[in-house]
């Protein structure tokens, strides 16, 4: 399978890494080359056991992921309950990149990706925090990559 997901709503992290986890290999023909994790507030405080799990087990090329005050799990969305949302796929080549953000008087300017990366890029997923100045970047990426696809959301948990 290309592209798989799943979720779990266990109150306990561990026992909700392992749902997840295992639906997926029991999807999946081998190593994603993305992974995507979500998590609400109240496995906040475990995000990084949880993504250290994602890694060893299911060995994704890149693994990215945020903590959110709800996740969207196949065509439900929870909401201020423990969950984890996990998504994978086969997506080609995938590259993680922390950016920053500077403000050059006439618009915002990303610190953290070279130029030659967005221009060949195609897909850019953005995962934010609240405080993250996403219109700007939005704008700026539009006025010098108008062909790049942008998706994620903020990170508000």
């Amino acid at each position: 399978m290309d592209f798989a997901a799943a979720s779990s709503e266990h109150p306990l992290a561990t026992q909700a890494t392992g749902e997840v986890v295992g639906e997926l290999l029991e999807q999946l023909d081998g190593p994603p080359d993305l992974a995507v994790l979500f998590v609400t507030g109240p496995h906040r405080g475990v995000l990084e056991d949880i993504a250290a799990s994602v890694r060893e087990l299911l060995k994704p090329g890149c693994l990215v992921g945020a903590t959110a005050v709800s996740v969207v799990a196949g065509r439900h969305e929870l909401e201020e309950v423990p969950a984890i949302s996990l998504w994978v796929g086969r997506t080609g080549t995938a590259t993680a990149r922390h950016l920053d953000v500077v403000d050059v008087g006439d618009g915002a300017t990303l610190v953290g990706i070279d130029d030659d990366d967005l221009a060949t890029a195609g897909t850019a997923l953005l995962l934010a925090d609240p405080t993250f100045p996403t219109d700007a970047v939005l704008e700026a990426l539009e006025a010098s990559h108008p062909d790049l696809v942008v998706a994620g959301g903020i990170a508000s948990a």
